[in-house]
C-alpha cells in the first residue's frame, strides 16, 4: 500500500470518528417549551424556550437561563399534531440535563409521554396560528375518549 493510500484511509477514519456519533436519529423541531427543575419531586425553578431537536433519547433546546449539568427536568412542549383534528396535544418529557453550553441545553430523558392540552391552551394555539388546521374547540376530555 502507498503513503498516498494509507494517508487517504487515515484521512477517512478520522473523518468518521468526528462525525456526530448518537445512537438514535435527532429531529429538527423548532416548538415551544415550558420547564421545571426539579428537586425531590418539588419544583425550585421554570423557565420557557424552543426545541432545537429531539430523537427517541434526548431533546436539545434553547433555555430562558443556563442550567445545572445534573439537574432533574420536566419539559413541556406544544405539539404541533391534533388529536381527532380536535384537540392539541402536549409532550412532556423529563430527565437530566446532560449539557449546557450556554443558554443551549442538551436533556437525556427517562420518560416521555403525550398528553392532552386544556381548551384555554388550544385557543392561544389558535390565536398564534401555531396549531395545524383549523379545529373546533371542544373539551379535550370527550375527544380524547372517543
Amino acid at each position: 500500500m502507498s503513503k498516498a493510500d494509507c494517508a487517504f484511509l487515515q484521512d477517512s477514519t478520522t473523518d468518521t470518528l468526528q462525525q456526530d456519533r448518537r445512537a438514535k436519529r435527532r429531529y429538527p423541531l423548532d416548538l415551544p417549551v415550558q420547564y421545571k427543575i426539579m428537586k425531590n419531586y418539588l419544583v425550585i425553578g421554570t423557565g420557557t424556550g424552543a426545541t432545537l431537536d429531539l430523537s427517541s433519547n434526548g431533546i436539545s433546546f434553547v433555555g430562558s437561563e443556563p442550567l445545572k449539568v445534573g439537574c432533574y427536568v420536566e419539559l413541556s412542549i406544544s405539539w404541533p399534531v391534533l388529536l381527532n383534528q380536535a384537540c392539541p396535544l402536549k409532550l412532556v418529557a423529563s430527565g437530566k440535563v446532560v449539557r449546557c453550553d450556554g443558554r443551549v441545553i442538551g436533556v437525556r430523558m427517562d420518560r416521555h409521554e403525550f398528553r392532552t392540552q386544556s381548551t384555554k391552551a388550544a385557543q392561544t394555539q389558535i390565536a398564534s396560528g401555531f396549531a395545524l388546521g383549523a379545529p373546533s374547540i371542544r373539551s379535550c376530555s370527550t375527544v380524547y375518549r372517543q
